[in-house]
């Protein structure tokens, strides 16, 4: 006798009779281009497990692209990740509560967005930098600090570019032996960081605001403490198109003056892209060699009036390497344009040659 459909709804209701949905499949491993990578998203490797801690950024054009990463359970572990812009990568659910799944992006708490795919989109840089084409520029002069290497945290923060001042000038830091260096002629060579750069470990640059750029340090002392911060010097061209738009010579820069003003306190001496002091205050080491220049010093022509000083090439002693902005004492001379091509890579005596990193 056919049931009645009161009897049916009554099963169905129970759930008797209707076949079982299958338990959902476990998340599978990914496979991202490296700036799909979002922070909490983990990857394995054979040194273990990592945890993505910063947004990805690229270099060299956009070709290869890099990202900050930690140990999963041992976040003073850190390590930056490169990849070319467009190597796949494997990675593992993360903890970001977000989930991609053929093609749709599921934010929780936000709502559903849909695509046919996911949007990239460019990473910013970290605070104490800004962007300038295809990297990030430091904001600010760098700072040179002698870390001891039991201060895992503060050398964490300084490689993550979060490190702020008060965190190196804490009673707890200076008393760990923490040191603000590039101050006086010789300080960072008696501290350990040798005028050819070799064995100095344990110095780091920073990009902060409210201190002296640290000078008197050779263009081997300045790019072994940038590496050491997991960063670099800029390159001619990077440094050029990151200076356009600071001020010319006069009272918005430290041009004429007789010593470096502290960073970021000349409000108005900033570029288009936001980068303080790139004029004046203390000229600035860049990555690029070249055959060291002779004097005079040539000219811009009616194009400029700053220093032009690569001009001719020395046949005996260093080689050059670039200085560029001008500093404190370089009055019209000092500009965007100001190049100087006849100082060598050792020549770090002096109280005006600083420098800034990029990433």
């Amino acid at each position: 006798m056919p049931r009645s459909r009161s009897e049916n709804k009554k099963r169905e209701k129970n759930g008797v009779g209707q076949p079982r949905l299958p338990d959902p499949a476990p998340l599978a491993t990914t496979r991202l281009l490296p700036m799909q990578l979002q922070v909490g998203d983990r990857l394995a490797d054979e040194t273990g497990e990592w945890e993505i801690i910063g947004r990805p950024y690229t270099t060299a054009g956009g070709k290869t692209a890099h990202v900050r990463v930690q140990r999963v359970g041992q976040p003073d572990v850190t390590d930056l990740r490169t990849w070319g812009a467009h190597e796949r990568i494997n990675i593992k659910p993360g903890r970001t509560e977000m989930k991609r799944v053929m093609g749709v992006l599921v934010v929780i708490g936000m709502g559903l967005w849909l695509g046919l795919a996911e949007q990239v989109v460019a990473a910013s840089c970290p605070a104490d930098s800004v962007q300038s084409g295809t990297v990030c520029m430091d904001k600010y002069e760098a700072s040179v600090w002698k870390v001891p290497p039991t201060q895992t945290t503060l050398i964490s923060k300084i490689k993550n570019s979060t490190v702020k001042l008060t965190d190196l000038t804490s009673p707890k830091a200076v008393a760990a032996g923490v040191v603000h260096l590039g101050l006086v002629l010789g300080d960072l060579a008696a501290a350990g960081c040798p005028v050819t750069g070799n064995g100095c470990v344990d110095f780091y640059s920073v990009s902060i605001s409210g201190v002296t750029p640290s000078a008197f340090l050779t263009w081997f002392q300045a790019v072994a403490v940038a590496r050491n911060s997991l960063k670099r010097l800029p390159t001619n061209q990077e440094w050029q198109v990151a200076a356009l738009g600071t001020p010319d010579a006069g009272a918005d820069c430290n041009t004429s003056g007789t010593g470096p003003d502290l960073t970021g306190v000349r409000t108005n001496c900033v570029s288009d892209v936001g980068a303080f002091d790139m004029v004046g205050n203390v000229s600035e080491w860049v990555a690029d060699w070249v055959p060291r220049s002779t004097h005079p010093c040539g000219t811009w022509g009616t194009f400029s009036n700053d220093y032009q000083c690569l001009v001719g090439a020395e046949i005996t002693g260093q080689t050059g390497a670039l200085i560029r902005g001008g500093d404190f004492n370089h009055g019209a001379g000092a500009g965007v344009f100001a190049v100087f091509g006849d100082n060598g890579p050792f020549d770090g005596g002096f109280g005006s040659i600083g420098f800034r990193t990029t990433r």
